[in-house]
């Protein structure tokens, strides 16, 4: 039992010592991270439960039990000159009626790059999804928000600011079968606050399994 509880005080401060050198944002998303990868199986095990809305057999991509989706991530700064910068997000929602969803979204934009600077941001927030058709293909519209901290570096110095992010756009829902789907959506992303000036077009592509 001795060897056990030194085991873990020697854990808990190398553990300390790693939370101190990691960035809170860092710190968030792997905590989001983790809580998503935690409700794949409540998503999974869904798929015996009653569904949100009821399933009508002509319609039977236009219900929905809950969603966990993987995006990759192209966005374009659209404010700065900075190159593209490749990213990742994940979601986790459901949809709540036959034309509406809502999803909770975490991401990652690892380098907007320039000759004399760079940056990269972590965002979490929630979206809500207005859909046109309730086929095997839907496109939707998207409008949400949430956090997000910007890193600067360059010049031997790094600032980062915390701040709100509103987003809008388009895209499309493609079903391969009624538990996955294809999406593509196009997304225009306008950080406020101290994250200001970073402005920037983020185009995704994935899957979602309902």
């Amino acid at each position: 039992m001795r060897s056990i509880v030194e085991r873990w005080l020697n854990f808990s401060r190398h553990n300390r010592g790693i939370r101190g050198r990691l960035p809170r944002a860092v710190r968030l998303g792997l905590i989001y991270a983790i809580a998503v990868l935690a409700a794949s199986p409540l998503a999974a095990s869904a798929q015996n439960q009653p569904t949100l809305i009821p399933v009508d057999p002509d319609r039977p991509y236009s219900h929905s039990r809950y969603l966990v989706g993987i995006s990759a991530i192209a966005a374009v700064a659209t404010s700065k000159d900075l190159d593209p910068s490749p990213g990742i997000q994940l979601q986790i929602g459901g949809r709540f009626h036959r034309y509406l969803g809502a999803e909770m979204f975490g991401e990652w934009h690892s380098r907007f790059d320039s000759d004399f600077r760079h940056y990269s941001a972590w965002g979490a927030g929630m979206a809500f999804r207005g859909f046109f058709m309730t086929g095997r293909i839907q496109p939707f519209v998207l409008a949400g928000g949430g956090v997000i901290q910007t890193r600067r570096g360059g010049g031997g110095s790094t600032v980062s600011d915390i701040g709100f992010a509103p987003r809008a756009g388009l895209g499309i829902d493609y079903y391969l079968n009624r538990e996955i789907a294809m999406r593509l959506d196009t997304t225009y992303v306008i950080p406020v606050g101290d994250p200001a000036g970073l402005d920037f077009i983020s185009v995704t592509w994935g899957l979602q399994w309902y």
